[in-house]
């Protein structure tokens, strides 16, 4: 069995220890579980199409992703997407 390692991208890295301070001082949870899903391995972490995304986030809300936004799909309202990856592929329509 194989010694789990974390991430070894250096902006992962940064973005999660930020995350964990910000969880910290200011006491809000959703950032520890944000930086929690994000210290995943890649085949774990979550994925969310954007026909998904469209279907349940309101205009002007904000989507957060702490994995990669897929391209399936296309949004017909106006909010914002926050995601740590987006696939550079697919039939996604991001205006």
């Amino acid at each position: 069995m194989s010694k789990r390692t974390g991430p070894t991208n250096p902006q992962l890295k940064e973005l999660i220890t930020e995350l964990k301070e910000l969880a910290g001082r200011e006491k809000v949870k959703l950032w520890a579980r944000v930086a929690h899903d994000l210290e995943k391995p890649t085949r774990k972490r979550r994925e969310a199409n954007i026909s998904k995304i469209n279907k349940h986030i309101k205009a002007s809300e904000i989507a957060l992703v702490p994995g990669k936004v897929l391209g399936m799909g296309q949004l017909d309202k106006k909010l914002i997407v926050a995601g740590f990856k987006f696939s550079s592929r697919g039939q996604g329509n991001f205006n």
